[in-house]
């Protein structure tokens, strides 16, 4: 059997559905084990905005292994990296906003990793009018509360076990409302329109930003509970033939 890849991804305590597609795709792309490994020593990085992360142990990296770089693919960041990560070899990053701050080639690979769902899943069938869909630390919120009880609305839960059958159950949807990146993400790989939704304070705009350049999608969230049928009118999707170029280029520069 071929040695797992070192790959590391965030863990939340309950589940993250986009931390968690991380180690499918990597093992769907490369055939052979993923295992979950430390920052410091891991082999590769793929989905997350934890290219900060990164650069702040750099150093760390140059003294336990310098002769074997990081592999990032798709990876992205906050708007937070401290100069350039020179122990990785980058294949790709999430956005153009990205590329620049890592001071990387113009013809650096871009896109999220996320939008190869559809070249690892069938699409199931439309079977919700809208899907609603809070980032993990929103699931409480009044304004998800509210919108939940608006008639056609399924809430989708991204904390599930089932990673795949969360991202069958955004493809079902005619519609996506998400305060979650990967789930306006995955909307998109899908074809799915689909409406940015702030919950409360900023959780990092830059990387939304990162995200929508790098489909060529300009996009500002909605703040409050609005009618769902006029928002039907407003709702987007990426062009699907950018998504198609931006995976094909996922598939070409995949390390493994």
């Amino acid at each position: 059997m071929s040695k797992p890849i070192g790959l590391y991804w965030w863990q939340a305590p309950k589940g993250n559905f986009g931390d968690d597609l991380s180690p499918l795709i990597v093992e769907h792309y490369a055939q052979r084990p993923v295992r979950h490994a430390s920052i410091k020593s891991c082999d590769m990085i793929a989905i997350g905005s934890l290219l900060g992360q990164a650069t702040k142990r750099r150093w760390q990296r140059a003294i336990r292994k310098p002769l074997r770089r990081t592999h990032i693919w798709g990876t992205g960041c906050f708007g937070d990296i401290s100069g350039r990560y020179h122990h990785a070899s980058v294949s790709g990053v999430r956005g153009p906003l990205t590329r620049r701050m890592m001071n990387l080639p113009a013809e650096t690979p871009l896109g999220d990793p996320a939008l190869l769902l559809p070249r690892i899943l069938d699409r199931p069938a439309r079977k919700h009018r809208w899907g609603l869909i809070p980032h993990i630390h929103h699931q409480e919120s009044p304004l998800i509360r509210e919108l939940a009880k608006s008639s056609g609305v399924h809430l989708i839960d991204l904390t599930s076990k089932d990673t795949l059958e969360i991202a069958r159950d955004i493809a079902r949807c005619d519609f996506v409302l998400s305060s979650s990146l990967h789930g306006l993400i995955a909307a998109d790989s899908f074809g799915v329109p689909n409406v940015w939704l702030q919950v409360g304070a900023s959780m990092g705009n830059w990387k939304f930003e990162d995200y929508f350049q790098s489909v060529n999608r300009t996009a500002s969230p909605i703040t409050q509970p609005v009618d769902l049928v006029s928002l039907e009118q407003t709702a987007t999707a990426a062009d699907p033939g950018i998504v198609s170029r931006l995976a094909d280029g996922l598939e070409r520069s995949f390390p493994y």
